[in-house]
């Protein structure tokens, strides 16, 4: 009888993963556009994950069109409710849009509701902008 209590203490106590078949974390880059001398990237976020994510940050490397690293940030989506799309927007100051031709996934900083892996294995990637959007 000791052998099902420990199962189940266990199965609680593990980190969510994003194995669920057809789940997905999805970044839309939906616009890009000069603000105030900065490049404002408006993203929507959606979780198809069967559980919230408390806080989702990622680690983005700014890639120049001419190929260069242009600066690493990290964007921070915060909380992610699953099921509900959100918008999310940053101001990458003192680049124009036009110079930026990649957007580079990096990494996952912030995965509180999953494993950094899941937040990461689960990702998927769409620009409807002219930079593209990669991981």
């Amino acid at each position: 009888m000791l052998r099902p209590l420990m199962f189940a203490m266990i199965c609680a106590s593990t980190p969510l993963h994003a194995d669920e078949a057809g789940a997905s974390l999805s970044l839309d880059l939906n616009t890009a556009e000069n603000v105030d001398g900065a490049c404002r990237l408006t993203f929507m976020v959606e979780n198809t994950l069967t559980h919230d994510l408390t806080a989702l940050a990622y680690e983005t490397v700014v890639i120049t069109t001419a190929g260069e690293v242009e600066r690493l940030t990290i964007f921070d989506f915060g909380a992610v409710p699953a099921g509900r799309p959100r918008v999310r927007q940053f101001d990458l100051t003192g680049i124009s849009c036009d110079t930026i031709g990649r957007l580079l996934i990096n990494g996952a900083s912030a995965c509180a509701g999953a494993t950094p892996d899941a937040c990461i294995d689960a990702l998927k990637l769409e620009s409807r902008t002219k930079q593209e959007l990669v991981g």
